[in-house]
């Protein structure tokens, strides 16, 4: 691939590219760019506003240039970025993480949907409403939006192929809301994802819990016991949900590991298709968990994918 971008390029120059243009706060959080200076570096800012992000924004960002393309929602939202591949049988639709407080498209979002798309995917990157925008229902409907997109626009052409969801850690919650029959797909008239993986995610909202994640998922409804039941991911399984992948660290000290070992049993108990890993050590965010014990887990879901 040609690179057209540079890591000293500023961010005025990024931002009077056509395809990102209108996609700031897909690409930053917008609490992050008011405190960013237009003439930073892309590499400064991406340091300044993801620490956990890895050296593959400026890879990520040519990909797209050269890929992708930029999709504004109708009804509000971040938009999405999408990637169409010629004879692909599948799409995965690509949810980063950040609490539902921000988005770590950098992180969590281009540098898989570079690699997907080198495996045959199509692939799309969702934005999604974050912060105090980001309460029910707005995140389903932003996710809705993106599925939609591909499913009655058919931007990725005429052909209805199944579709995954990957999601990270609040991106995982999203993913997971949407994959039950009662809070998600069925509610949007849209079809059920084939698959669904889960990178170390927010399962439940249920005290002990990542409070962001909770309080900006259920805004004023956050410490209503039945909201926060109604919503985490034990209480909407159901034997038809999709087959999933699951991985997340020893100790993760973002999702406390008492609500992750509830969601392993309640999903071994319904008898979900269930691929599982487990990787020594202490750590959240860990993207492609690259000089981690997890390196090499997105190419083994990729793989697992492909038989579902």
């Amino acid at each position: 691939m040609k690179a057209i971008l540079s890591p000293n390029m500023t961010l005025r120059d990024l931002f009077q590219i056509p395809c990102f243009k209108e996609a700031g706060s897909l690409l930053f959080p917008t609490s992050d760019l008011k405190n960013l200076s237009l003439e930073q570096s892309i590499e400064s800012a991406a340091k300044q506003s993801l620490s956990w992000l890895p050296p593959h924004a400026i890879e990520g960002l040519n990909f797209t240039l050269e890929h992708g393309r930029y999709y504004a929602y109708p009804l509000g939202g971040s938009g999405c970025f999408v990637y169409p591949h010629p004879g692909a049988k599948r799409v995965l639709f690509i949810l980063p993480g950040g609490g539902y407080g921000s988005l770590s498209t950098l992180a969590e979002g281009l540098p898989f949907a570079q690699q997907a798309f080198l495996a045959g995917d199509a692939t799309v990157v969702v934005g999604y409403r974050y912060g105090k925008e980001a309460a029910y229902p707005n995140v389903l409907d932003d996710l809705a939006m993106a599925v939609s997109l591909v499913y009655q626009k058919r931007v990725l052409g005429e052909e209805v192929l199944p579709y995954t969801l990957l999601g990270f850690s609040a991106g995982g919650h999203l993913a997971g809301v949407f994959a039950s029959e009662a809070e998600g797909y069925s509610r949007y008239h849209l079809p059920s994802p084939s698959a669904l993986a889960l990178a170390y995610p927010v399962v439940s909202l249920l005290p002990p819990t990542n409070q962001e994640t909770a309080m900006n998922f259920l805004g004023n409804l956050c410490g209503n016991l039945s909201w926060e039941k109604r919503f985490s991911l034990s209480d909407l399984l159901t034997p038809s949900f999709p087959p999933i992948y699951l991985w997340h660290c020893l100790e993760d000290p973002a999702v406390p590991s008492i609500s992750l070992n509830r969601f392993v049993e309640a999903v071994r108990s319904q008898g979900i298709d269930f691929h599982y890993r487990v990787y020594p050590g202490k750590g959240h965010g860990w993207a492609l968990g690259e000089g981690t014990p997890a390196e090499g887990w997105f190419a083994e879901m990729l793989q697992w994918e492909k038989g579902k």
